[in-house]
């Protein structure tokens, strides 16, 4: 009896470990990932901007996504492009350009857009998460219901494609602009269009990275809104 004791403690020390492990490596994911997008970030948001940020990779990372090479701007960069041209000048086939609506589309040569130009017929952002919940607050939040919708579960279940997620961002409070917040619903818009949208609350970059074979899957996909939140003595990259 003792002995199966000291085996059942000794299991629950090394699951406790291995989560506690777990964390660590999520967490320097996490700081990596924000020291990055960062200058990215603070560029965008000091032009009132947002962008989207596609490209391909093999979602071999930790914490996905993996992001391409990226530089630190020059402080003396005079335009919003010529920044986002530095930050990512080791990438030959990124195309940076934009919108007229003034979105910044970074998006490499060639990456798969099926799923992003998949139009979807109505969104709703209400009672999602509970009963008489009216909206979500968070970016990513936002994500997961659009990518609920039928029209991306059927088309990523007849492609055989996985769709990679960290979380759904649910319960990490207000994003930037303080108190800001999606609600009611959207019709007849592209999956594109609707994380366009969701950047208008929510100022930022959408990311997808396009990845190859994902287990028993064909594919997989990645998609994470990123953006600067104010904490204590500066911003720091949520997402």
């Amino acid at each position: 009896m003792r002995l199966r004791s000291s085996v059942a403690i000794g299991l629950v020390f090394i699951m406790v470990m291995l989560v506690r492990l777990s964390s660590v490596r999520e967490a320097e994911a996490r700081s990596a990932r924000g020291a990055l997008l960062q200058p990215m970030l603070e560029a965008l948001q000091k032009s009132g901007r947002s962008a989207s940020l596609e490209f391909s990779s093999h979602c071999n990372s930790t914490m996905p996504p993996d992001l391409p090479r990226m530089r630190i701007p020059k402080a003396n960069e005079e335009s919003l492009l010529q920044t986002l041209h530095e930050v990512l000048a080791d990438d030959s086939s990124m195309v940076i350009s934009e919108e007229a609506d003034g979105v910044i589309r970074m998006a490499e040569r060639d990456v798969p857009k099926d799923i992003l130009n998949l139009r979807i017929a109505h969104i709703s952002f209400d009672g999602v998460y509970g009963p008489g919940e009216s909206g979500v607050n968070n970016p990513n939040e936002a994500l997961h219901i659009i990518l609920g919708a039928p029209e991306v579960v059927s088309f990523t279940k007849s492609a055989d494609i996985e769709v990679l997620f960290t979380d759904y961002g649910i319960g990490s409070g207000p994003s930037s602009p303080a108190d800001a917040h999606i609600s009611g619903s959207w019709d007849n818009l592209t999956v594109a269009q609707a994380l366009d949208r969701v950047l208008g609350t929510f100022p930022g970059i959408w990311v997808y990275e396009h990845c190859g074979k994902s287990g028993p899957k064909q594919m997989a996909v990645f998609f994470r809104f990123f953006y600067l939140r104010n904490i204590g003595t500066g911003n720091f990259v949520e997402g």
